[in-house]
């Protein structure tokens, strides 16, 4: 609860009754001007979060008391429930999604708080080293980036956290979906059901590479890389040649620009 101090209280405080106060987010605020403490000739105070937290004092007992003034046992069990009914299929609220990643975040904040808390405290046990939760964090996360409206170079310097295509098998994939496989964005070309035998990088007529962003002028070909889809009028480089793309694809090829079946598409330059 949000508690207010004349002076800069400590971050933990022992009580008397074998319990101690826990307090965080310390800061300086300005005093209001009306009540009992008008006019004491101090207009400033001290406010901030406390919780009482009972012996052993460590990093997951602190952390832990202070979620509790966000988010009671049961919401954090509701939160819980909504997120995997969503993963689940069983719902489709995507709104469990971002709330999940709220209370993690919250999660991973009270950790952090409390364990630089304990630090060099002579009365504390010995505080748990509790990293953030970021296995959980990109679990959500993967869940829910395809939705943020990202551009390919915006998702290819973020890409690490967009789901894996293993994990998609079986799920219907929208227009523009993008995903990993071997370590490369894909984004999905035409919407289908994921099937566990149609990898990106083998079903061109499903994904197309997600390449870093080039002019595809004469002046900054694109780098090609196979499964790329070109566009007809960009230009290519491959091998130290550069080609002109005369017919666009509609799919990737797995094939190199020197290859015969690309030869109906482009118009080597140099």
């Amino acid at each position: 609860m949000k508690a207010f101090y004349d002076n800069k209280p400590s971050v933990l405080g022992a009580v008397g009754n074998g319990s101690y106060l826990y307090r965080w987010g310390i800061k300086e605020a300005a005093r209001a001007q009306d009540g009992e403490n008008a006019g004491d000739g101090n207009p400033q105070q001290w406010e901030c979060e406390e919780a009482t937290v009972w012996p052993p004092l460590t990093a997951g007992r602190l952390a832990a008391a202070a979620l509790r003034e966000s988010y009671s046992q049961e919401e954090q069990a509701a939160l819980a429930s909504r997120y995997a009914s969503y993963q689940q299929g069983i719902t489709s609220d995507g709104s469990a999604v971002e709330e999940y990643a709220a209370y993690l975040a919250a999660a991973a904040e009270a950790e952090r708080s409390a364990s630089e808390a304990l630090g060099g405290m002579p009365h504390a046990a010995a505080a748990v080293a509790l990293p953030p939760r970021f296995s959980d964090m990109a679990r959500v996360l993967s869940l829910a980036v395809n939705g943020m409206g990202l551009d390919d170079a915006q998702a290819l310097s973020s890409a690490s956290v967009f789901p894996r295509w293993e994990d998609c098998a079986g799920k219907e994939l929208p227009e523009g979906f993008r995903l990993l496989d071997g370590g490369r964005l894909y984004k999905v070309l035409q919407q289908h059901t994921a099937q566990a035998d149609w990898k990106p990088s083998a079903t061109p007529a499903l994904y197309g590479l997600v390449a870093a962003a080039h002019a595809g002028t004469l002046e900054d070909p694109i780098p090609y890389e196979r499964m790329m889809v070109l566009e007809q009028g960009k230009y290519y480089t491959q091998g130290g040649s550069v080609y002109l793309c005369v017919t666009g694809s509609v799919a990737g090829y797995d094939a190199d620009l020197t290859d015969g079946s690309l030869a109906a598409l482009l118009q080597k330059i140099g």
